[in-house]
């Protein structure tokens, strides 16, 4: 899922490395306040375009010495930032349903399957 996602994308992006630490920050304090897996990678995903424009655009102000980048350098990088969102979003449309009926799993809870006698 997400993990792999991000994991395979560092390794071809390696420019993304400050966006997934926020990524990662964004799907550990979800999963903190609701304790939904699913629900917390759905939103660190769809975070990532946020996270690369915030080092691409707004990140380099912060740092002494370094120059913005024009945002025409980072529309290739959000571009794959978005796609990657909406794959999020659609391979966990399942995890949506769920969430919206009120029936996914929650950590630390267990899940009782009925029996089939």
């Amino acid at each position: 899922g997400i993990s792999t996602s991000l994991g395979a994308m560092l390794g071809v992006f390696p420019a993304f490395t400050i966006p997934a630490l926020g990524i990662f920050v964004v799907w550990g304090l979800s999963l903190a306040a609701w304790r939904y897996i699913s629900l917390s990678s759905i939103l660190a995903g769809l975070s990532l375009p946020l996270m690369v424009v915030g080092l691409f655009v707004l990140g380099p102000r912060w740092v002494p010495g370094v120059e913005a980048v024009p945002f025409g350098h980072a529309v290739p990088f959000l571009g794959v930032a978005i796609v990657l969102a909406g794959i999020a979003l659609w391979t966990h449309r399942g995890n949506i349903a769920r969430l919206r009926k009120g029936t996914e799993p929650r950590v630390g809870k267990r899940v009782t399957v009925p029996s089939a006698m």
